[in-house]
């Protein structure tokens, strides 16, 4: 009896393990940052994929470069894809500082602009691909002006759904699941 229970747990496992999807998982790279941004980053990454382990397999990159269109070129060149795009939406720290006098639409979509054209890209060579955004931008808040011109950009960019950190990672890790399931069933149901 004890053998047929570890038999049929053994093949849960395998069978489970073959059903999860494929997940690319971008963040950024905190080697550079120091003390606490360090610290609350890397735990961060680590609620989230202790979140998504079980519905996902999880490759994971730091850095939203050209390297991510790279990395689906090869892995859709071996047969295989990715199920779903989970990143960051990394800004120019140099924009920030010159400001100007852009309007708010503006001076979103320069600073933004190389993580604008990378999804755009993405999102062009990988039309069905989900792509989740999750970001540290603005306060998060619907009724902030800033926020609204965020979400509006991310939406032109290709993005299938976009989140904005809180304090609270836990709650977060587990949105991210939620948008990340919603977004692979909206694009896996064909259009009818």
């Amino acid at each position: 009896m004890k053998k047929v229970k570890s038999a049929i747990f053994l093949f849960i496992y395998i069978v489970e393990r073959a059903v999860r999807e494929k997940l690319l998982y971008v963040d950024a790279h905190y080697a550079n940052s120091r003390g606490e941004i360090y610290i609350h980053g890397r735990e961060r990454i680590k609620m989230i994929k202790s979140e998504l382990e079980s519905c996902f397999e999880i490759t994971f990159m730091e850095d939203l470069t050209p390297l991510v269109m790279d990395v689906l070129l090869r892995v859709s060149k071996n047969g295989e894809r990715f199920d779903a795009l989970l990143t960051h939406f990394p800004y120019d720290k140099a924009e920030v500082v010159r400001r100007g006098n852009d309007d708010m639409e503006a001076f979103y979509r320069r600073v933004y602009g190389n993580s604008l054209q990378i999804i755009k890209r993405i999102r062009e060579n990988h039309c069905s691909l989900p792509i989740v955004v999750y970001t540290g931008s603005s306060t998060g808040e619907k009724a902030d002006p800033s926020t609204t011109v965020v979400c509006r950009i991310l939406a032109d960019s290709g993005a299938d759904d976009f989140l904005f950190k809180s304090d609270d990672g836990f709650a977060d890790a587990k949105k991210i699941r939620c948008a990340l399931e919603k977004a692979i069933q909206i694009r896996s149901t064909p259009a009818g």
